[in-house]
């Protein structure tokens, strides 16, 4: 508890992005960053529905063998259950999803949602895998890229 609480109030840290699934008050009270960008609080942040309402396309990718990200599942807005390590909740199985807290659910009902998994580490995908399912999305490829270097 105390390096919880110590990494918990770090001016900088990647402690502002812990969500700790076994104690949700505590998280809510202590987190300095997550819980706000989640709109996790009792009092809601409309501008972030209205911004992601705003998007053509949002783009979920997951490593499958994230060791950074975890669990991975959070990389397309899953997570643990509350009160659990073990269960994991997809994205249309959270509060946050029902609730349309950040607007996900609004986007996914909108057909904006294009999800994505590689096997990989986090940040590791193949060349093959940015180029045939990333670069497209900016209407380019590798070879495009290439060219335009000449």
């Amino acid at each position: 508890d105390l390096v919880r609480e110590h990494l918990y109030n770090a001016p900088v840290s990647f402690a502002g992005y812990w969500k700790n699934s076994m104690d949700k008050e505590k998280y809510l009270k202590d987190s300095k960053h997550l819980a706000g960008w989640n709109n996790e609080r009792d009092t809601k942040n409309s501008t972030y529905v209205s911004n992601m309402n705003s998007l053509d396309k949002y783009v979920m990718v997951e490593a499958l063998e994230d060791t950074v990200v975890i669990p991975h599942a959070s990389e397309q807005h899953g997570f643990y259950a509350w009160g659990s390590l073990d269960t994991i909740l997809t994205f249309n199985q959270t509060d946050a999803y029902k609730g349309d807290w950040v607007g996900i659910k609004s986007l996914n009902e909108a057909k904006k949602i294009d999800r994505y998994q590689y096997n990989g580490n986090h940040l590791r995908w193949s060349r093959e895998f940015w180029n045939d399912t990333i670069l497209p999305y900016f209407g380019t490829t590798f070879a495009d890229l290439e060219a335009a270097k000449v």
